[in-house]
């Protein structure tokens, strides 16, 4: 028997003319599923669009970049798209995820964890499955499973100050933290990996070469991959 699955897709368009940073600001919050910014390629133009396309749109979904990649030696970074993609990347990592890195930006706007909490804090960053609740002043900073935001997972002063070395390691425009061969062989990482069952691919790994290895490559390029 042949099964034959068809999707309908029903799209409702409502077009309209004029600046997007004045149009943006007449459409309704949290009520879209895909925004494409490709107007003006002037860093201060394209944040402002991110900025306002991103409250505009739902949980769960994507908020394209063209030209990321678009670049004119003959013009100063500032009027160019790359750095406000970059710097809207980094100002709101927390709340999203880069689904691809290309001529095109795409990335995924992410629950907000910090609603789970009558005072929100001042982030709730991703770590893996984990979240880390980085508080004010006057309370300690908290892991949370991003499955029960209800329950803080115990940690000891060295695990609590190794995640945040983590954390701050992202680089600019970046949304993965950074983990090192210095914390790989970390013993406090290993063990906490290990009791935490850490998943990995929320993080960038970034093995540096030893002195030996970056010797050898250096005096035989050609040899090995």
């Amino acid at each position: 028997m042949n099964l034959r699955i068809y999707f309908i897709i029903i799209l409702t368009l409502i077009c309209t003319t004029g600046f997007s940073q004045i149009k943006l600001r007449t459409l309704p919050l949290n009520s879209f599923d895909i925004i494409y910014v490709d107007g003006d390629h002037r860093a201060a133009g394209v944040l402002a669009d991110a900025v306002l396309s991103w409250d505009l749109l739902k949980p769960g979904g994507f908020l394209i970049f063209d030209d990321y990649l678009w670049f004119d030696k003959n013009l100063p970074e500032e009027l160019r798209p790359a750095i406000a993609i970059d710097s809207f990347i980094t100002a709101n990592r927390n709340s999203l995820e880069v689904i691809h890195r290309g001529y095109q930006m795409i990335v995924k706007k992410r629950e907000n964890f910090c609603d789970c909490f009558p005072v929100p804090p001042m982030g709730c960053i991703p770590f893996g499955q984990y979240i880390y609740v980085w508080n004010y002043p006057d309370k300690q900073n908290e892991m949370y499973h991003n499955q029960d935001m209800k329950t803080p997972i115990v940690l000891s002063d060295r695990e609590r100050q190794l995640v945040e070395k983590i954390i701050m390691t992202t680089d600019f425009g970046k949304a993965k933290p950074i983990v090192s061969n210095d914390i790989l062989a970390d013993n406090t990482f290993i063990a906490l990996s290990k009791r935490l069952s850490l998943d990995m691919n929320g993080f960038e790994i970034k093995k540096e070469r030893g002195l030996f290895e970056n010797l050898s490559k250096s005096l035989f390029p050609s040899s090995g991959n």
